[in-house]
C-alpha cells in the first residue's frame, strides 16, 4: 500500500515514536476492548513521550480516525475510567492549558484491568458496572508539575472543560437528566462545548452548564415541530425490528418524540427513511444494554435515540 507524502506529512504533524503499524498480541487478543479502543491506544502510544505523555487533542484523534470529537471523548473517558489510561489536566490558574495521556501498562504486556472481569458481557464502549467515569483523571497545576508533586485526585462529581469538550461525571448526567427533563442533557452539553470553545474561560464550568441547561429547559416548553417527520413510523419500525427490546408503551411521550425529531434533523443521512433506520435498529437489536444518563440500562427506544448512544450505534460496524 502506497501513501502520498502529503498525507504522511499531514498525519505526522505531531512528534511520534513511530515504529510502524504493529499491535502487540496481548492487546490484539483482548476481548474486552473494541477495535477502535485498540487502535486508539496504539496511536496514543506512538505519540507518547516520557516528559509530557501524549498531549494530542481530541480534534487530532477525530481527524486521524474520521470520528466525531464527542466519540473520541467518550472513548478516552472510558479507557481512563477502566484504569487503562491516565489523564492529567495541566492548569494555569483556572484554565486548562494541556491534557496529558499516559498508558498505564506497556501495550506489549497488556492485560485487561480486573474491573472489566466483573462485566464480561461488556460490548464496544460500554463501561464496567459500578465504576465512576473520570476516576483516573488527575488535575495538576504548573507548580506541582515542576516540583514533581501532584498525586492523582479522585472525583465523584466533576465538570472539566479542556478547551474543546466537557467531561462530566455520570452522577451529574443522571441528576441533570432528571431535573431538566425533557431536555437531552448530553446533546446540550455538546452544544455548550461548541459555544464555550470560542468564548472566554469561565471560573465555574459546572455553574455554566447548570445555567445553560436551565435555559434549554425553559425553551423545551414549546411544542416540537414534527412536520414531515415520520415519528410514528420510526416507532413502529423499532417494534418490528427489535421485538425483544422494551416496548414503547406511550408513543405520544413528548420527550421520546422530540429526541427522534432531533436525530432526524441532525443529518440528511438520517432522513433517508427506512434505509437508515432499518440498519440502525438491526444493530441496536444485538445490544443487551447501553450506557444512558450515567448508567447501564436496557436498550429501550428513548436510550437508543439519545445523542451519544445513537451516534455510537450508528458508527458501529454491522
Amino acid at each position: 500500500m502506497h501513501t502520498s507524502n502529503t498525507v504522511v506529512q499531514g498525519l505526522n504533524s505531531l512528534p511520534r515514536k513511530f515504529k510502524g503499524v504493529w499491535i502487540p498480541a496481548d492487546l490484539w487478543m483482548n476481548r474486552e476492548l473494541s477495535i477502535t479502543d485498540k487502535v486508539m491506544l496504539v496511536e496514543i502510544s506512538s505519540l507518547e513521550s516520557d516528559d509530557r505523555g501524549c498531549y494530542a487533542s481530541n480534534a487530532h484523534f477525530a481527524k486521524f480516525f474520521d470520528l466525531s470529537v464527542k466519540r473520541v471523548s467518550n472513548i478516552i473517558n472510558d479507557l481512563a475510567r477502566d484504569g487503562i489510561l491516565s489523564v492529567s489536566l495541566i492548569r494555569e490558574g483556572n484554565r486548562v492549558v494541556e491534557r496529558q495521556l499516559r498508558i498505564m501498562t506497556p501495550l506489549e504486556n497488556f492485560h485487561t484491568p480486573l474491573e472489566n472481569e466483573a462485566n464480561p458481557s461488556r460490548k464496544g464502549n460500554e463501561p464496567p458496572l459500578g465504576k465512576v467515569k473520570g476516576s483516573n483523571t488527575k488535575i495538576l497545576s504548573n507548580t506541582k508539575r515542576e516540583n514533581g508533586a501532584g498525586a492523582p485526585t479522585n472525583y465523584h462529581s466533576f465538570v472539566e472543560f479542556n478547551g474543546e469538550d466537557f467531561s462530566v461525571s455520570d452522577d451529574l448526567i443522571t441528576k441533570w437528566s432528571l431535573a431538566y427533563s425533557p431536555v437531552d442533557v448530553e446533546a446540550e452539553i455538546v452544544r455548550a462545548a461548541a459555544w464555550a470553545s470560542g468564548s472566554p474561560t469561565k471560573k465555574d464550568w459546572r455553574r455554566f452548564l447548570v445555567n445553560w441547561l436551565g435555559r434549554a429547559h425553559k425553551k423545551s416548553g414549546s411544542a416540537v415541530d414534527e412536520s414531515n417527520i415520520p415519528v410514528d413510523q420510526i416507532i413502529a419500525l423499532y417494534h418490528k425490528v427489535c421485538p425483544n427490546l422494551p416496548v414503547v408503551t406511550v408513543p405520544g411521550d413528548k420527550v421520546l418524540r422530540s429526541m427522534i425529531v432531533e436525530r432526524w434533523n441532525e443529518s440528511p443521512d438520517h432522513q433517508s427513511g427506512q434505509n437508515f433506520w432499518l440498519g440502525f435498529f438491526q444493530k441496536a437489536n444485538s445490544r443487551n444494554q447501553v450506557f444512558f444518563r450515567g448508567q447501564n440500562v436496557a436498550p429501550r427506544l428513548e436510550a437508543l435515540v439519545s445523542r451519544a448512544v445513537f451516534r455510537e450505534i450508528s458508527e458501529a460496524a454491522q
